[in-house]
């Protein structure tokens, strides 16, 4: 994936700066210089002096632009990393080693952080290894249980993405149990008010089909079959799913048992934000800082 995105989609220009905060594991400050070295990013790092001083003497002499900023504690580095963002010092904000849950209510505070509130979602980026097709989960990570307000949202911020994935007229599939509408069942509503969106070009040229289970979306012949007539089923971009956990079951079970490379974003922000998830590898967090850059 890393090296797929790197070369379909080479930025030109000044590069953007990666903060990272707060900076105290060696391997996500690995990640971070990795991308500075396939000229991705530039870097931006926050920690205590003794990180900082461990950097600086592995990297000074071959990264020629690394800005180093001492700052102690994980609350007061993650705080200034995201002032800088605001004050545009730095345009993309990358998780350190610290507590998600106390990263992302200060990141994503309305007030403080970088969101409006429901702005914002994250969206599973994953490639399919025989053809290189990228297609799209989301929410896997942030809305436990969204509305409709907020998969509309959801919706959006995944077609921001497609945008620079250069995806035309993405086929959207809104997830259920059941591909019929069931009033019981708030799913399949939610779903087909977003197709009754889609259909009145609420989002645009995307194309929003749902509700839809899995073996419609996958399969042409099943939504032929069950009577569904729409372009989305076998040729599905993006997947919206009900609700996290269902959303990250899947995108794990792509990743492990599909074997299909992983990376994520942070969608919705002021700016993009890159986020620790357990179970993505090294060259899959250098790729999320790639698709990062794509989104400014």
């Amino acid at each position: 994936m890393l090296d797929y995105l790197c070369s379909k989609f080479p930025r030109q220009g000044e590069k953007p700066k990666v903060v990272l905060a707060p900076a105290k594991d060696q391997s996500v400050i690995d990640v971070l210089l990795k991308a500075v070295k396939l000229n991705i990013c530039r870097p931006v790092i926050i920690g205590n002096s003794d990180v900082l001083a461990e950097v600086a003497q592995k990297y000074r002499p071959v990264v020629s632009d690394l800005e180093l900023i001492e700052q102690a504690g994980d609350f007061e580095s993650i705080k200034l990393a995201v002032k800088m963002i605001k004050e545009n010092r730095a345009d993309i904000l990358m998780q350190g080693d610290t507590n998600r849950k106390d990263f992302l209510n200060l990141v994503l505070d309305p007030g403080k952080g970088l969101a409006k509130r429901n702005s914002y979602s994250y969206v599973s980026l994953l490639m399919s290894p025989k053809d290189n097709r990228f297609t799209m989960i989301t929410d896997t990570f942030i809305h436990t249980l969204p509305n409709l307000q907020e998969k509309s949202v959801i919706v959006e911020n995944a077609l921001k993405l497609a945008l620079p994935l250069k995806i035309d007229r993405p086929k959207v599939a809104v997830l259920a149990a059941i591909e019929k509408v069931n009033p019981r069942i708030p799913s399949t509503v939610d779903a087909a008010v977003l197709a009754k969106m889609s259909e009145r070009k609420q989002f645009g040229d995307a194309v929003v089909e749902g509700p839809l289970d899995i073996d419609c979306a996958t399969s042409r012949e099943a939504a032929a079959r069950k009577k569904l007539d729409s372009v989305v089923p076998g040729d599905v971009d993006i997947y919206v799913v009900p609700n996290v956990e269902s959303g990250y079951a899947f995108s794990q079970m792509l990743a492990f048992v599909g074997k299909m490379p992983h990376a994520g974003v942070l969608v919705g922000t002021a700016k993009p934000v890159v986020v620790n998830v357990p179970f993505i590898g090294f060259d899959e967090k250098v790729a999320e800082i790639a698709l990062s850059a794509m989104l400014l």
